[in-house]
Parts: C-alpha cells; structure tokens; sequence
C-alpha cells in the first residue's frame, strides 16, 4: 500500500508514465464522487496508488469488453 495525498498520487502516476491523461482533476474527482476509495487523515485525503493503478486498468479492461478503445 503506497498511500500519497491526491496531488502526490497524480506526481507519481506522471513520473511511471510521462504520457498519461490522469490528473489530479480526474484523481479528486474520483475520490468525491465515490468511484476512489481514500483515507481521511485531518484534512488530507489519501489515496493507494496501487488501488488507483488496479482501478484504472479494470476500468480499461471493462471497456474493452464493451468494444470501446481507451488507447
């Protein structure tokens, strides 16, 4: 479990893959509406980015199932 806050986890999700869409914007968006599951510590919101990455690529997987294309 590598937990970062959501700016962090978005830095490091960068730096794996210089290309890729994820932001913070999408990172904090998916924590507020539920679809992230994070720790609350005060006031930070904390998120795994191991389950960030395996949510990421179910959600591709699924998509693929449905015939669409994320790449």
């Amino acid at each position: 479990m590598r937990l970062r806050d959501m700016k962090h986890a978005a830095f490091e999700l960068k730096k794996q893959d210089p290309k890729t869409a994820v932001t913070y914007d999408l990172i904090r968006k998916s924590v507020l509406t539920g679809v992230l599951p994070y720790f609350q510590v005060g006031r930070k919101k904390l998120v795994d980015i191991d389950s960030l990455e395996q949510q990421l690529f179910l959600e591709k997987a699924a998509d693929r199932e449905l015939g669409g294309d994320l790449s």
